[in-house]
């Protein structure tokens, strides 16, 4: 959750994974591998929010870590390196450990299950095979990554949500990654675009605004926040981890919908305590105990008490319909 803290730290005692703070817009994503053989093409760092970092020798270790609600990280790679990645995924499983793999399309992966998967698509858009993306396997979630002036194009957009709608994608998340210089000279080198409004739209383009690309896939019916996946653990501390994500998805959307920040910090707040606290949510609520709880106010409170009665949050709901709303004539958006 982006409330102004470091948002990741050596994992102690273990060198090569990183924890981050829990956040919607970073898939739930918990852990990331310091080092990684990576893939030989472009691709999307899920948990840093950049392009892919280059590859390096040697696996992340595995030891255990984290707690019960953490998710892991095993980004794209190699084909050749696919059966290795299959069994890191394979041994974190078997350990307990809820493991996010990502692949990019038109890739496969054998992974147990219970693990969960996530289609990176940027290599095959910048390769204009956006066709492709209808090979996504029905039920699957993907994120579109907006690079200005490369994946920003809003006809390319509707080509691309009606591709997913038809191969049946529950999820789309968009993720506007933060590019480097570096980076930004890459893409304009590898791209037989290189004119001269690419250039400019790489390097001094406006910054790409999730919220467009999410108003067009929702009206394809596409979902555009990914549900954080299942992980092992007590029921108690399961259905507190429902209501934590629902608070922490309503925090994001709140203050990406530019609403009240002092409110925003309340569903922060109570966000981190639902994920952390060792009571039961559920029950306290029933049994009318919140009160005890001063900090607890609305916003927060109200999505908590509709969560504890119904399973899930109108409030949410409702922020999630604005959010993806299409933009009011004239309106600039970005994220």
């Amino acid at each position: 959750m982006t409330d102004g803290l470091s948002s990741e730290e050596p994992v102690s005692g273990i060198s090569s994974w990183l924890v981050q703070r829990l956040e919607p817009r970073r898939l739930w994503i918990t852990h990331r591998p310091r080092t990684w053989s990576a893939s030989d093409r472009w691709w999307t760092n899920l948990a840093a929010r950049s392009l892919g970092f280059d590859g390096t020798t040697g696996p992340p270790a595995l030891e255990t870590i984290g707690g019960e609600g953490d998710l892991l990280y095993l980004p794209t790679t190699a084909e050749a390196l696919w059966p290795a990645r299959d069994e890191i995924a394979d041994r974190l499983m078997r350990a307990g450990r809820a493991t996010l793999v990502q692949i990019s399309v038109g890739q496969t992966a054998e992974v147990p299950e219970g693990g969960t998967i996530v289609y990176d698509p940027l290599a095959i858009v910048l390769d204009g095979e956006v066709a492709r993306l209808e090979e996504i396997p029905a039920g699957s979630s993907s994120i579109w990554p907006l690079i200005s002036g490369v994946t920003t194009d809003p006809e390319l957009w509707e080509e691309a949500c009606l591709c997913l709608s038809r191969s049946g994608v529950s999820c789309v998340q968009p993720l506007a990654p933060t590019l480097s210089a570096t980076d930004r000279r890459r893409l304009a080198e590898a791209l037989p675009r290189t004119a001269e409004h690419l250039f400019e739209a790489l390097f001094h383009g406006p910054l790409p605004s999730e919220r467009d690309f999410a108003a067009v896939a929702h009206r394809y019916g596409l979902r555009t926040s990914f549900r954080r996946p299942p992980s092992t653990g007590s029921e108690r501390k399961s259905r507190n981890r429902e209501v934590a994500e629902i608070l922490a998805l309503a925090a994001e959307t709140w203050s990406e919908l530019g609403r009240s920040e002092a409110q925003g910090q309340v569903l922060f707040q109570a966000a981190r305590w639902a994920e952390d606290t060792p009571v039961d949510i559920r029950a306290i609520t029933r049994e009318g105990n919140l009160a005890i709880l001063d900090w607890l106010r609305s916003p927060a409170l109200d999505l908590v008490k509709e969560w504890a009665e119904e399973g899930t949050s109108s409030t949410l709901d409702g922020l999630r319909v604005e959010y993806c709303s299409p933009p009011a004539k004239g309106e600039q958006r970005h994220d």
